[in-house]
């Protein structure tokens, strides 16, 4: 296992035990060079409705960065308003997710 995948598998483990749902991004012929290649979903039932959250990361392995193509597609995804960022550490990865998690509670119990 590569190191990289040895950074996303933790990740992945430890969201689905929080039953998030992960997505790992395949691309054919035709797709932006430097999309991320793991999506994270986070869903919470606000009365009769959902409210969900998507999150972008960009997994690297450790002491690695992004290319200048994959930094360029994180900024256009965040000032789309996605969360979207890149790690070379699970526990980087993991704080972030569960940040998200948090803030998503809070807008189930403010509503």
């Amino acid at each position: 296992m590569t190191p990289e995948n040895k950074v996303r598998n933790a990740v992945i483990k430890w969201a689905k035990a929080m039953g998030l749902r992960h997505k790992r991004m395949h691309f054919g012929r035709g797709v932006k060079t430097g999309f991320p290649d793991d999506m994270f979903l986070i869903s919470r039932r606000i009365c009769s409705a959902r409210i969900a959250w998507t999150i972008f990361i960009e997994f690297k392995a450790p002491g690695r960065r992004p290319s200048e193509a994959q930094l360029q597609v994180l900024r256009s995804l965040q000032a789309d308003g996605f969360s979207a960022f890149w790690t070379d550490s699970p526990e980087t990865a993991i704080k972030c997710l569960s940040a998200h998690m948090a803030t998503s509670a809070i807008h189930v119990a403010s509503r």
